[in-house]
């Protein structure tokens, strides 16, 4: 709150006239985060396009997202162990991009049974989160370049028809 105050040139009191406590602030703020930078959570042509195209757009976009993210992220992930408005803030952008992988690999999904369908959305969507980014990056020292050859391969495979 002294952090916040400060940047913003009022005083700590002035900061709790307008947030109940720091877990509402923190909540807000993740919200404002969200708001402002909405346009890095689009994919572009969602859904459209051979597999190839798919795989490389959602590859493009997510390590993009997470380039410009990653610092506030991990912020939030920490502070949302004791704010549960927070914590649940970061859980329906965690399965908003779930649902978007679901829907732009609709076609090879939609071919599967119902439980290997879900089984195989939620491994797409773990396998390309920021938390597989930043271990990527941090305990294998992959760089975004690594990450994202890996990830295509990755998708490819998981997504390649598979004979019954």
């Amino acid at each position: 709150a002294e952090q916040v105050a400060k940047r913003a040139g009022v005083s700590t009191a002035s900061v709790f006239r307008y947030f109940d406590s720091l877990g509402e602030l923190q909540q807000q703020m993740a919200a404002r985060f969200f708001e402002t930078h909405a346009d890095l959570f689009v994919l572009d042509d969602e859904g459209a396009g051979p597999l190839d195209r798919r795989v490389d757009a959602l590859v493009r976009a997510r390590v993009r997202l997470y380039d410009r993210i990653a610092p506030v992220a991990r912020l939030g992930r920490s502070r949302a162990v004791d704010n549960e408005a927070l914590d649940a803030e970061l859980l329906a952008s965690r399965r908003a991009l779930a649902d978007q992988v679901r829907r732009h690999f609709a076609p090879e999904l939609s071919a599967l049974r119902p439980a290997e369908r879900d089984d195989l959305a939620s491994v797409l969507a773990a396998t390309v989160s920021i938390e597989a980014w930043e271990h990527l990056r941090d305990v294998h020292q992959r760089s975004d370049v690594q990450i994202a050859r890996a990830w295509r391969r990755a998708l490819r495979s998981l997504l390649a028809p598979t004979p019954r």
